[in-house]
């Protein structure tokens, strides 16, 4: 099994990532490949955006290049605001309390996640749609307690 959890610091590892998980499964056929990316809330910032952009791009050359392999996607995509400080007060490390902005008023570009399996056993994605998506939804109904956050799970075989 092999775990890719690239930085993607800039838009052009996106593509690179198309060309190393290609090569990847060229020299590994019988492996089991996993893509972690994030996914971007696309107004926060231009680079943003085009990071956003370069991921959609990615994976549609992924599913062309990898054609011949079976491919699972899962995303887990948090939509909402971000929720306010919990009542307990407490400060983030490396901050004071006099330096901090309400979560609320944050911005973060992140907003969820997703993994692409290459040619998963279909035991591991058996366990994953019987206990593991489950279990992820059911924590992250509502991070902040009310309907201004949601969480959305979806797995598909592509």
């Amino acid at each position: 099994m092999c775990l890719i959890d690239p930085p993607y610091e800039h838009p052009s590892e996106y593509q690179m990532i198309v060309q190393g998980l290609f090569d990847a499964t060229k020299a590994f056929q019988q492996g089991t490949h996993i893509l972690w990316y994030p996914l971007l809330r696309d107004n926060i910032s231009e680079a943003v955006t085009k990071k956003s952009r370069a991921l959609i791009k990615a994976k549609s050359a992924l599913k062309r290049c990898l054609l011949g392999n079976t491919i699972y996607e899962i995303e887990l995509d948090i939509v909402g605001r971000i929720p306010e400080e919990n009542s307990s007060g407490g400060d983030e490390p490396g901050t004071s309390g006099s330096q901090k902005e309400p979560r609320s008023k944050r911005h973060s570009s992140l907003r969820g996640c997703g993994l692409i399996l290459v040619n998963p056993e279909n035991s591991v994605v058996d366990h994953l749609e019987a206990d593991v998506l489950p279990a992820i939804v059911e924590a992250y109904p509502s991070l902040s307690g009310d309907d201004s956050r949601r969480t959305r799970m979806s797995s598909q075989w592509i």
